[in-house]
């Protein structure tokens, strides 16, 4: 017995005659040897990109939080392969993982779900096993295994949708997306989010049609939920579109959302296995809860609500972010499309699916009570929607030009249409990515004026301190020995990794509260207080050296204090005595 829901349907009007002027949605187009190949030879070609590329993206903000809970997910991993009996108890989860009351304050990281760490540990197997040094780029190994997998289930859904022309189009738009292609190359969620994501919305839509792909996009939504807090959204979308297309025939698909995907996120997820409801519960109430970032956007500095809690980043933010971080190219398609679902949705199904997936997390991020920070990052699930709205654009709009003839005779053969716009989409992209890298992550469109643009109209320089790479790690490396550095707007634990890994000096003392000898400063200036303000005015009267930067917009700048006494002596008078903080060393799991 299938659940029916009496609300407003596209596909199946309520009174009759309704729409019947309109032709019902197209039927999925053949999908043929060629286009597994198509869509093998793109993930592959993805994966070889990044996997080439990391040079230039130095170990991140983020990774060097997740590196402790991988290695204990990695030892855990261990005991169950190889110990009896196996580490599944109480104090052992909570010992391997947090409990609750280490949510926030633990380096076991409970607030992390396990698909990765999971992956993150699975990658530092393949770093031993393949004779890699650095464990940072061990762990990214899985997730530009993600990424390739995300560029192939977007070839998928194009092509169910719109055929061949509108798979490559799209998929070709995402390859070519810089800020994606930049976390590709980081060890976080993001990508492993739209990896699942993806997985998940093909799983749902052939499960419209077969109960095996129901179960299967079940199991996908689990392994969503046990991603990351915003996979919770996803359904929404999903359900909102079968409503309108399919509303006799997604019965299935709830079902296993409801009863095999909480199923399978505990399965997966250990930190919830002394008590799934009460630790779930928990993990939402900390993320319904979670504090506030910084930011600047066009010049105002956002603070944390705790300091002014009437004062929000604008509810312009996430789309203004997304139109002017997306290739123009791209961008435009996309319009285009949203033009034509506009006029006659009901001919657009995949195009309504497509809008729908991109809008609801731009619309959820929008919200007073959403975070904004970080750019992008917190609304990446938009980002492979929005291609392929381009790439479905794209093929409409190649579809049109076919129509024009003359004498009979089309004037434009739709395969050399395809040719030019899938050569320009990639020609365009490309020379985009390679004129930022390795600082995808700071991509800006023409629209703002490109880096240089968005720099001197106010907007965040950078943020995750991916930046901080292997010019930065060559400056301290000729630094005296026993020299201090004090890194700010930076994670301080990424530089005490890095010296475990003898890629910095142990000899160097690093602290964030210490004033030393030579001060690094990360440009993320929504981290921005009266020490990192004095030393940008300094910066700006020529004290300073810019270690990293790009078209003449730096990024990690390092102030020499050895010989300006004064300026050492004024910095001190922004910071609490040192006694004052735990070493984040003693800290290291």
């Amino acid at each position: 017995m299938r659940l029916q829901i009496p609300y407003f349907s596209f596909s199946e009007p309520t009174s009759e005659g309704a729409l019947s002027n309109e032709p019902p949605p197209p039927e999925p187009m053949k999908f043929a040897r060629a286009d597994l190949l198509l869509a093998l030879g793109f993930s592959l070609f993805g994966l070889i990109l990044v996997l080439s590329t990391y040079r230039g993206f130095g170990f991140s903000w983020d990774e060097a939080y997740y590196m402790g809970p991988a290695k204990q997910t990695r030892a855990w991993l261990g005991l169950m392969l190889h110990n009896w009996p196996k580490p599944v108890h109480a104090a052992e989860i909570n010992w391997f993982f947090g409990s609750n009351a280490d949510l926030g304050e633990s380096v076991n990281i409970p607030e992390l779900p396990m698909l990765p760490k999971l992956l993150m540990a699975v990658g530092l197997y393949l770093g031993d096993w393949l004779g890699i040094h650095t464990p940072y780029i061990s762990m990214r190994i899985p997730i530009a295994c993600c990424y390739a997998l995300t560029l192939f289930f977007l070839y998928l859904l194009g092509h169910r949708f719109y055929g061949r022309g509108g798979a490559v189009l799209a998929t070709l738009c995402y390859l070519t997306l810089p800020r994606l292609f930049g976390h590709a190359h980081i060890a976080a969620t993001e990508t492993i989010l739209i990896c699942f994501s993806m997985m998940f919305t093909y799983a749902f839509i052939r499960g419209l049609d077969h109960w095996k792909w129901s179960i299967i996009s079940g199991i996908l939504f689990g392994l969503c939920l046990a991603t990351k807090f915003n996979a919770l959204f996803l359904p929404i979308t999903l359900v909102l579109w079968a409503q309108l297309f399919h509303r006799h025939k997604y019965s299935n698909n709830i079902f296993c959302l409801l009863f095999i995907s909480p199923v399978v996120m505990v399965l997966v997820w250990p930190y919830l296995w002394p008590d799934p409801a009460a630790r779930f519960v928990s993990y939402l109430s900390f993320f319904l809860q979670h504090s506030f970032i910084p930011t600047v956007y066009f010049g105002v500095k956002y603070p944390y609500p705790p300091q002014a809690p009437t004062v929000f980043v604008p509810l312009s933010y996430p789309f203004v972010i997304t139109a002017l971080t997306t290739p123009l190219l791209t961008l435009a398609l996309a319009i285009l499309e949203i033009v034509r679902i506009a006029i006659k949705p009901r001919r657009h199904a995949g195009g309504v699916l497509f809008l729908i997936g991109a809008l609801f997390p731009l619309l959820v991020s929008a919200l007073p009570s959403s975070p904004k920070y970080d750019g992008e990052r917190l609304f990446v699930p938009a980002f492979p929607f929005l291609a392929l709205l381009a790439g479905t654009g794209g093929a409409e709009l190649i579809a049109m030009l076919a129509q024009w003839q003359r004498n009979g005779r089309a004037l434009i053969h739709p395969r050399h249409a395809l040719e030019a716009l899938a050569i320009a989409i990639f020609g365009i992209g490309i020379i985009s990515i390679s004129q930022i890298h390795p600082h995808e992550l700071t991509y800006w469109n023409a629209l703002i004026g490109g880096l240089r643009g968005a720099n001197e109209k106010g907007m965040e320089t950078t943020y995750w301190g991916e930046s901080v790479n292997e010019k930065v790690y060559q400056y301290l490396k000729e630094l005296p020995p026993k020299s201090q550095v004090q890194v700010l707007a930076l994670n301080d634990q990424v530089f005490y990794y890095l010296q475990e890994w003898k890629i910095l000096p142990r000899s160097l003392k690093i602290s964030a509260e210490i004033p030393g000898d030579i001060v690094l400063l990360q440009m993320r200036q929504g981290f921005f207080g009266g020490a990192e303000t004095m030393l940008e005015y300094l910066r700006q009267n020529g004290f300073g050296q810019a270690i990293v930067e790009k078209q003449g917009v730096p990024f990690v700048v390092a102030f020499d204090l050895r010989n300006e006494p004064e300026v050492r002596r004024t910095l001190q008078q922004f910071f609490a005595p040192a006694s004052k903080k735990a070493s984040l060393r003693e800290k290291q799991p």
